[in-house]
């Protein structure tokens, strides 16, 4: 079976909890019965989106009927953090392949080979979020399980909700060694944009959630 060892970069997300969202502070002391004006629930969800790279923003009208407590505002802020924790942002993914997967090729040398990753962008989970498949296409010699060459490398979008568009700013694909072994790395940053109805609100809404991930897959 294929192995996988996952490492996350924690600084980045660490650095951003620490950050002090004086409107979610605001919320969680308060309770959760009272009633919170429309334009302070927004701030304090754009505040806490911010803690997270993520840009959130109302599109349009802000007006809305909803009758809103602190109680809405501390469950939505719980949810933003659960979906900070899922996102796709300075984490590492190392794949160590399958013998097997090599042994079934073997007659062909050297012979083409597609690595994949998907990874999942969050902004509200079940919501609005984007699987981001990327792609590299290599040469690998079958006869000694090393890479001959990187030929190419893609990304699209393989299942999105409320997801208004893909925005790859980058998508490097090479060679690189980890304690001694051969593997392909690449490095995918991007933004996933978008545009939905906010549940509490009523209002539409639009977020752009970064995207920063590196996989390396080993080539025997």
């Amino acid at each position: 079976m294929m192995k996988r060892i996952r490492i996350t970069a924690l600084f980045t997300l660490i650095v951003s909890c620490l950050l002090f969202n004086p409107h979610a502070a605001f919320a969680e002391n308060r309770d959760e019965q009272t009633y919170i004006s429309t334009s302070d629930y927004i701030d304090a969800v754009t505040n806490e989106y911010k803690r997270f790279g993520i840009e959130f923003e109302v599109v349009g009208d802000q007006e809305s009927e909803a009758k809103l407590t602190v109680g809405d505002l501390n469950r939505e802020i719980e949810q933003i953090r659960e979906a900070s924790r899922q996102a796709a942002l300075a984490t590492v993914d190392i794949v160590d392949l399958d013998q097997n997967q090599n042994q079934q090729v073997f007659h062909a040398m050297p012979y083409s080979k597609e690595y994949t990753k998907t990874i999942r962008a969050t902004s509200v989970p079940a919501l609005a979020y984007a699987d981001i498949t990327y792609v590299v296409q290599a040469t690998v010699n079958a006869q000694t399980g090393t890479l001959i060459s990187i030929n190419n490398a893609y990304s699209y979008v393989s299942y999105a909700v409320n997801l208004e568009s893909w925005q790859q700013t980058k998508l490097d694909a090479s060679r690189t060694y980890l304690y001694g072994n051969e593997f392909v790395k690449a490095h995918i940053v991007g933004f996933a944009n978008f545009r939905y109805t906010h549940p509490s609100t009523g209002l539409t809404v639009s977020a752009t959630v970064p995207v920063d991930h590196i996989t390396l897959w080993a080539t025997e």
